[in-house]
């Protein structure tokens, strides 16, 4: 179907389905309405929310049960599946994903040290950095702050 040109009228068949299962991905509401484009599928949902045929507020990917799946998610991040693979499985975006493990703070077991030895970027001495952005060391660190610059 090309953009633009003619877009039938929404059957009340069509609507029967969609309002049966608008909170399925979008990809099977695709294979649900083979005839319809996705942007088509959510303005239809939109619609119907607006008269009030679905309920306002409800989301499709309120289905995730997030209390069941976040141990699973956890599982296969710390075993090595990428995002988009767990996602599959999941049944929702990489994104999702990503943004659910960073809002939960979920970092692996082993996390990066907090100091770091380093080597001096003036006189080339080994040191222990005090943060990431520590090139310094001590000695050459003081001699830098006490230094006026014109």
């Amino acid at each position: 179907m090309s953009s633009g040109g003619y877009k039938p009228k929404w059957t009340p068949e069509e609507d029967a389905v969609l309002i049966a299962n608008y909170r399925l991905p979008e990809t099977e509401l695709r294979n649900l309405f083979p005839s319809r484009q996705s942007s088509g599928i959510r303005h239809r949902i939109s619609a119907l929310r607006k008269v009030g045929t679905i309920p306002a507020g409800t989301k499709r990917n309120n289905a995730i049960n997030w209390d069941e799946q976040l141990p699973v998610v956890i599982r296969m991040h710390r075993a090595g599946h990428t995002f988009r693979a767990i996602a599959a499985i999941v049944g929702c975006s990489a994104d999702a994903i990503s943004n659910k493990m960073r809002m939960r703070a979920i970092c692996d077991d082993n996390p990066k040290p907090t100091r770091i030895r380093r080597s001096c970027l003036r006189c080339t001495k080994s040191f222990t950095a005090q943060g990431r952005f520590n090139r310094l060391c001590d000695d050459c660190g003081a001699q830098a702050r006490s230094c006026a610059f014109a």
